[in-house]
């Protein structure tokens, strides 16, 4: 029902709505280290996180990886360009945790925009407010030093502390990890 209480927050479904989409997801684990989807593949699924932490990165040119952003509980998990245009991705979804997702094929939100009234207008909804949420948190930590960033982060995703390796945060804070080591020292020391 989690998939449900997170659709109903943007649009409200009669009973045979919500049968029509618990008949039609999937519960999949993702054990930690396996990729939910990778870069050069098309994105043809979309998840919605039950349980666990997910990290989404990609190489540069020179080969060195680097953390966009984190996928926790009750957050969607997908390429959403590759997803939509049906191009390949251009980078790496990983399970950081064990990760149980509610899952929903490209082919059956067709179907569901086809049977559920108003599904594509609460769809771009939801894409909407998703990504006005992950633009303020972009643009906040550009406005933040390296110890600020750090100290919203910790506040906002307490979950991803301690479940998550630290050079993969310090990577979307967009500091080195010796940098976030003595950031952590800092702290301790207050």
């Amino acid at each position: 029902m989690e998939l449900i209480t997170f659709l109903e927050k943007y649009q409200k479904l009669h009973s045979q709505e919500k049968d029509l989409i618990l008949a039609h997801q999937r519960v999949i684990t993702l054990p930690k280290g396996e990729h939910f989807h990778v870069a050069g593949k098309r994105c043809q699924n979309i998840g919605f996180v039950k349980s666990g932490i997910l990290r989404t990165y990609f190489y540069d040119s020179e080969g060195q990886e680097f953390t966009k952003y984190f996928i926790q509980k009750g957050q969607l998990a997908v390429n959403l360009q590759s997803f939509n245009e049906g191009t390949p991705a251009d980078d790496f979804l990983i399970a950081e945790t064990d990760v149980t997702l509610i899952m929903l094929s490209k082919s059956v939100l067709h179907m569901f925009s086809e049977k559920i009234s108003n599904w594509d207008t609460t769809a771009k909804k939801i894409i909407e407010t998703k990504l006005l949420e992950k633009l303020t948190a972009k643009n906040n930590m550009l406005n933040q030093g390296a110890t600020d960033r750090y100290l919203s982060f910790m506040e906002a995703n307490p979950e991803v502390m301690g479940n998550v390796a630290l050079g993969h945060i310090a990577s979307y804070l967009g500091i080195t990890q010796s940098t976030l080591s003595r950031i952590r020292r800092k702290i301790v020391h207050f």
